[in-house]
């Protein structure tokens, strides 16, 4: 009994759900969706945009006095304004912070 069941796959089905996986990714699940965090005190804290001015202090706020909280604080702030590049790398530091912080305790 020769089967040929797996010789010739159907390439018209693998194309039809890759489309369909690239639609539902692309235009029905929105890309800037995130996951809402019930109570963080970062998001608390930074409810409203900050000015310019303020944003600055708070850097080198901390800047003297590194704490996870701080970086997170300030990534979510710049995410707010839209400086998508800048709040990655604060939260890549309040990652590193954090990592520090607990093997200090």
């Amino acid at each position: 009994m020769k089967t040929t069941l797996f010789v010739r796959p159907n390439l018209k089905i693998y194309l039809l759900v890759a489309l369909t996986v690239v639609v539902l990714k692309e235009c029905v699940i929105p890309a800037d969706s995130s996951p809402i965090r019930e109570s963080s005190r970062a998001s608390m804290a930074s409810g409203m945009v900050l000015s310019v001015a303020s944003m600055e202090h708070a850097i080198t706020q901390t800047l003297l006095e590194p704490t996870s909280y701080d970086y997170a604080l300030i990534s979510e702030c710049y995410q707010r304004q839209g400086d998508f590049r800048k709040a990655m790398l604060f939260l890549r530091k309040a990652l590193l912070a954090a990592d520090l912080e607990a093997q200090e305790n």
